[in-house]
C-alpha cells in the first residue's frame, strides 16, 4: 500500500540536531544530523509505523495534506511517500 504523509522539521538551536514528526502518525517522530538525515529517519520510522498497523489491524489515520499544516519561520513541510510492500520487501 502506498501513503503519504506530511513531516515537520526543525533545527533545535541547543545541539544543531534536526527533529522530524508526523503530526498524523503518532508518536511517530525522529532525529537527524541534517535535513537529509533527518527525512531518511523520519522515512524510516513511517515505513516501520505504517508497517506494523496494517499487520496488527489497527486502525490507519487518514493524512492531511502540507496546506492543512500552519507552521511557525523555520519549520519545514514535507510529504514523503511510503510503500508499505517496498518496506516489507526491504527488511519491515
Amino acid at each position: 500500500m502506498i501513503y503519504k504523509y506530511v513531516a515537520l522539521i526543525a533545527r533545535a538551536a541547543e545541539n544543531d540536531k534536526y527533529y522530524c514528526d508526523v503530526p498524523d502518525l503518532p508518536g511517530c517522530i525522529t532525529t537527524g544530523d541534517s535535513i537529509e538525515d533527518a527525512i531518511a529517519m523520519i522515512t524510516d520510522a513511517m515505513s516501520g509505523w505504517l508497517v506494523v498497523a496494517e499487520d496488527e489491524g489497527n486502525e490507519i489515520p487518514k493524512p492531511r495534506k502540507e496546506s492543512d499544516f500552519e507552521v511557525c519561520s523555520g519549520i519545514i513541510k514535507k510529504e514523503i511517500k511510503i510503500d508499505t510492500d517496498l518496506a516489507r520487501k526491504n527488511g519491515w
